[in-house]
């Protein structure tokens, strides 16, 4: 009632400016009938009243906003979902009621009356339902519940899971649907090798290069103003002189540019400043991966704000956005005892996410969006999987997320295979559904862009051979999921031809 007396208010509103301004022209009219105006006058008159027709429709633009903010807040203040694992649907709450259809867990409805209690006891929800002739239908009271959020299984404390503005657009960077691939920092300085990857992706379908701007060594693609400051290794290797010049014409050959920045997997920057790295309790060194690659910490802010840096200066030479990679603590092996200098007695998941919090809103300054990287895992399992990647935390604050979900990847068992790396629809299937559910708990979730595998993973037991099938039935399984978008991963940029546009 209150949101229809504010929408008769509005329009009274914008019918009286209107009246107003058809009053002033009439008066304009019978003046301009008896008085000889001279050319001066009428100028002056023009400019009057073009600034008066620019004020109404400032106005008018205003009240229409307004009106269409009343209306996302009646119809937010009305929405409720299933928190329940289902609900069913009834024709009425009383004796004689019908089920009509079952809804499940974070389905939202609109309740037009609540608590409206039947002969037993039991409270139900009157809802808009447009399937039925009366337009209403209902479902018990306690199936419901008001904020999204209780969905999550696991919260993490200092972790933002309320809904955060986001910019869907940008004028000058407009979004677009992302097919592409993965071009090392050594492939991308030679012409011949990119020549050769521009080319397969102009023939199969694919418009996106994901590039190493700062790739898993430390190494920086092209002077790096930050490097000099926290790590002048960084600047070390050859890299491309002119970066402007070369984002540029791979720009206007329509390809969208990502800058892949590897984050806190840091190992230039960790020898440098070992004081502040995660340190190896049991050797007493810095702390590293099988591969012997060395990590800083995320607690380390000195750290952000050198890949923060190292990512604007990406944004400004002309990349459409920035991808950060290993944007998480590493996976500690059972036995090994670290200490992640957490000064601030933070949780993993919370830091992670203040960093990417604090990425959006330098990039999206610049209009470059911000993705992000996380382990195709963390979708499946409920809790940030040890590592930080906590998949609400990160979806509700990025632009895009990208889940590795790399069949390869999991385990015997998951997704009822006992050997995923063999069953690439049925996994990628599995996976993306999981990530899909997990976005229903949160009011602003990213886009959704998976990596997925065009490599052959010798290493696992039971493991196919990935050629055409394989990477068809992995896009199929995402387009059957409604997800358009995905990256191709092979270390080696060696990539399957496929006529990805022709895939349904």
């Amino acid at each position: 009632m209150q949101f229809k007396r504010s929408i008769l208010i509005t329009l009274f509103v914008i019918i009286s400016i209107f009246a107003l301004a058809g009053c002033q022209k009439n008066v304009v009219d019978e003046e301009e009938k008896v008085i000889e105006k001279t050319p001066e006058e009428i100028r002056l008159e023009e400019e009057s009243n073009a600034r008066l027709s620019e004020r109404i429709a400032m106005e008018g633009r205003r009240i229409l906003l307004e009106v269409e903010r009343l209306k996302e807040k009646a119809i937010r203040e009305k929405t409720y979902y299933i928190g329940s694992k289902n609900a069913t649907v009834y024709d009425s709450f009383g004796p004689e009621k019908s089920s009509l259809r079952e809804l499940v867990k974070a389905d939202s409805v609109l309740v037009e009356e609540n608590n409206l209690v039947d002969e037993a006891g039991k409270a139900y929800a009157k809802i808009a339902d447009a399937s039925v002739e009366s337009g209403y239908s209902y479902v018990l009271a306690k199936n419901l519940i008001k904020d999204k959020t209780d969905l999550i299984y696991k919260k993490y404390d200092g972790a933002v899971y309320t809904a955060v503005e986001k910019d869907i657009d940008f004028p000058n960077n407009p979004r677009i649907v992302n097919r592409g691939i993965y071009i090392s920092s050594h492939t991308a300085k030679s012409s011949k090798n990119m020549t050769r990857l521009k080319d397969f992706c102009k023939r199969n379908g694919l418009n996106t290069l994901v590039i190493d701007v700062k790739d898993d060594n430390g190494n920086i693609l092209f002077y790096s103003e930050a490097a000099d400051k926290y790590c002048p290794a960084g600047n070390g290797k050859s890299q491309i002189k002119d970066i402007e010049k070369y984002v540029q014409e791979l720009k206007d050959e329509g390809f969208y540019l990502i800058a892949r920045v590897v984050t806190f997997k840091s190992p230039k920057y960790s020898k440098k400043h070992p004081e502040k790295s995660i340190l190896n309790k049991n050797t007493g060194g810095l702390y590293s991966d099988g591969d012997r690659i060395t990590w800083g910490t995320p607690y380390d802010r000195e750290l952000w704000q050198y890949n923060l840096d190292v990512a604007l200066e990406a944004a400004k030479v002309g990349f459409n956005e920035v991808q950060f990679d290993y944007v998480r603590f590493p996976d500690i092996p059972r036995g090994v005892a670290v200490d992640f200098r957490n000064e601030q007695d933070e949780t993993k998941a919370a830091v992670i996410q203040k960093f990417l919090i604090e990425a959006r809103r330098i990039l999206n300054e610049q209009e470059v969006y911000v993705s992000a990287d996380i382990f195709g895992w963390s979708a499946t399992a409920l809790s940030d999987v040890g590592i930080g990647q906590h998949w609400e935390a990160l979806s509700n604050v990025v632009d895009v997320v990208s889940p590795m979900i790399y069949p390869s990847h999991y385990g015997r068992g998951n997704f009822g295979f006992s050997v995923p790396d063999a069953n690439p629809y049925g996994t990628i299937n599995g996976a993306i559904k999981d990530s899909l559910r997990r976005d229903k708990h949160i009011y602003t979730p990213a886009d959704n862009r998976p990596w997925i595998q065009d490599f052959t993973a010798k290493w696992v037991k039971g493991y196919i051979v990935y050629g055409e099938a394989e990477m068809i039935a992995q896009v199929k399984a995402l387009k059957d999921n409604g997800i358009e978008e995905f990256l191709l991963w092979n270390s080696a940029n060696r990539y399957t031809e496929v006529n990805y546009s022709e895939i349904k």
